[in-house]
């Protein structure tokens, strides 16, 4: 896929790992675009970030983001910080989600380990092996 010159000149400019992660990120989005029978405009950049918020995590959204708007103030010239204020707030509402989720996550682990070293400290036997019940605990989800 081919790019304005002013992307092109701006991937040029970025290391070589980062320029192949640019250029699969928004060939990716002209792709989804297509399929989807969208219009690549800002717009439809936030339908695309919803879609991609049931896969990735909040810091993986800021940086697919971040791409997108050097995509678009290359090619169209349009800042998409300033274009969707909607997008910026739904991302800092997932990563608060996300902070949220997380503690929430750890806190039956956290919670069977300090049981767990208690009875250990009263010299309780358990009859099953530590061995059968750690890595449940640590996948609980």
């Amino acid at each position: 896929m081919t790019f304005s010159d002013s992307f092109e000149s701006f991937l040029r400019s970025l290391a070589s790992t980062s320029e192949v992660k640019y250029r699969a990120r928004v060939e990716h989005f002209l792709h989804y675009c297509a399929v989807e029978g969208f219009e690549i405009n800002p717009s439809t950049v936030q339908d695309y970030m919803e879609e991609l918020h049931e896969k990735y995590m909040a810091s993986t959204l800021w940086s697919i983001f971040a791409i997108l708007k050097a995509y678009f103030q290359a090619d169209y010239h349009v800042d998409l910080q300033n274009e969707l204020p909607g997008v910026v707030r739904l991302l800092k509402q997932w990563e608060k989600t996300e902070e949220t989720s997380q503690s929430k996550v750890n806190q039956p682990q956290l919670i069977y380990l300090i049981l767990y070293r208690s009875l250990q400290k009263s010299n309780w036997k358990p009859s099953f092996k530590k061995v059968q019940i750690l890595p449940q605990a640590f996948n609980a989800k």
